[in-house]
């Protein structure tokens, strides 16, 4: 026994039978376990947070093809594309902030908290609630505006305020109002010529731009009013003619 380490002799000599349960000793050192399903939780919480991230960032985008198409974005607000014209925004993050490229007609449902912002390379176009065109080719843009009022912006200054009816083209870095503004350059997209006590001769040069074609008449001190519809190029002549008491000639360009 003198020969036995001193730490297992004491262990012997102290020893009884069913005093000492190893288990039960090693429950209390290692304390509760953790249910293994536990462990996920980070794991998935994880997952989660990623998929709202790119939920949240995503970008929609829509592109127009060979004919004008049409749509509605998250904010309500409509959209009609020309031909070849594209349209892309954050419906998740940023629903009244897009950007374009071509020809696009906007029906803006109306929010004074959250006003609806087109950005292009060289300007952008802010309103809270309208219609209008933007037209964007070969880093020039121009606006028309149908309804409301619309801010036209360029790289620098403070733009231009444009009613129903009035257009602008950017100069440069700075949008310059048109002298003469074609009443129906959205027509493309209303699917309608609008006239309010217009001159004969205006609405002989918009039919004419619309449809690509020569139209002259003697127009002197004539006027039109009313709405049209832009399915039938002789039925508006044919209307004109009658409701004016002219005769317009036309003539392929």
């Amino acid at each position: 026994m003198n020969t036995i380490d001193p730490q297992l002799n004491f262990v012997l000599r102290h020893f009884r039978r069913g005093q000492f349960h190893p288990q039960s000793a090693w429950k209390k050192i290692a304390g509760p376990r953790i249910p293994r399903y536990l462990w996920f939780i980070p794991a998935a919480a994880a997952v989660l947070l990623l998929f709202f991230f790119r939920w949240q960032n995503s970008w929609t985008e829509y592109r127009g093809y060979d004919v004008p198409q049409s749509f509605t974005l998250a904010d309500g607000t409509h959209i009609t594309l020309a031909p070849q014209a594209t349209l892309r925004y954050q419906p998740h993050k940023a629903p009244r902030t897009v950007s374009m490229t071509g020809k696009v007609f906007y029906e803006v449902a109306r929010d004074e908290a959250h006003p609806f912002t087109v950005t292009l390379a060289s300007a952008h176009v802010q309103v809270l609630g309208t219609s209008f065109q933007v037209f964007e080719r070969d880093s020039t843009v121009s606006v028309n505006v149908v309804s409301g009022l619309v801010r036209f912006s360029g790289s620098e200054g403070d733009g231009v305020l444009l009613a129903a009816g009035q257009s602008a083209s950017l100069a440069g870095t700075v949008p310059v109002m048109d002298e003469k503004a074609l009443p129906n350059a959205a027509a493309w997209a209303t699917g309608r010529f609008h006239y309010d006590t217009t001159p004969l001769d205006r609405v002989l040069e918009d039919l004419s731009a619309y449809y690509g074609v020569s139209l002259s008449a003697p127009a002197e001190g004539k006027c039109l009013t009313g709405d049209f519809t832009t399915d039938s190029l002789d039925e508006i002549l044919e209307l004109v003619e009658q409701a004016l008491d002219v005769r317009i000639d036309r003539q392929s360009e």
